[in-house]
């Protein structure tokens, strides 16, 4: 048997409300959300695939994504 087609993608997201005081989860949340809806209209072929994973990592520059699709 062969295995889900996967899609791995890597972005930032710069702006994220709070990053160094304190960060409330329901804009954690929501950034996150964005995150993962400005890749899938940057990647219009990924309309077939569902998020499987998602890490993140906050940088001085923003918070990173690792957005991991599979169909």
């Amino acid at each position: 048997m062969r295995g889900a087609a996967r899609r791995r993608v890597e972005t930032v997201v710069e702006s994220l409300p709070g990053l160094g005081v304190a960060l409330r989860l329901d804009d954690l949340i929501h950034s996150l959300h964005q995150g993962v809806q400005t890749v899938r209209h940057q990647q219009p072929e990924l309309v077939d695939y569902h998020l499987y994973d998602l890490q993140f990592s906050f940088e001085s520059t923003g918070m990173r994504l690792q957005i991991e699709f599979r169909k």
